[in-house]
């Protein structure tokens, strides 16, 4: 959302008008931020729009903290990219007993 919809006019709550304008300030700010990445670096502008670039950027992120005692994190990205391969992957990987 890139401008103020014409019905904020009409809403009351002044809340509500709050966080659409909060919310259109947001969008602008991250178009604005897009726009100029992939201008100045196309590269890092792929990288941001790769196919589950964030689930497999935090993956590698996550892996260093299992040191620490965090593994949760990790454990719920693998199980992320687990699901996305088994649903998207056009070779189905087959588990059986032998």
């Amino acid at each position: 959302m890139l401008k103020i919809p014409e019905h904020c006019k009409d809403i009351d709550d002044e809340g509500q008008k709050a966080r659409i304008r909060k919310q259109v300030e947001k969008s602008i700010v991250l178009w604005a931020y897009e726009f100029d990445t992939k201008r100045a670096n196309p590269v890092l502008h792929e990288i941001f729009h790769f196919p589950h670039g964030r689930t497999r950027r935090d993956a590698v992120e996550f892996s260093a903290n299992t040191w620490d005692g965090d593994i949760i994190p990790f454990g719920e990205c693998l199980i992320r990219i687990v699901r996305y391969v088994f649903t998207h992957s056009p070779a189905r990987i087959v588990v059986n007993s032998r």
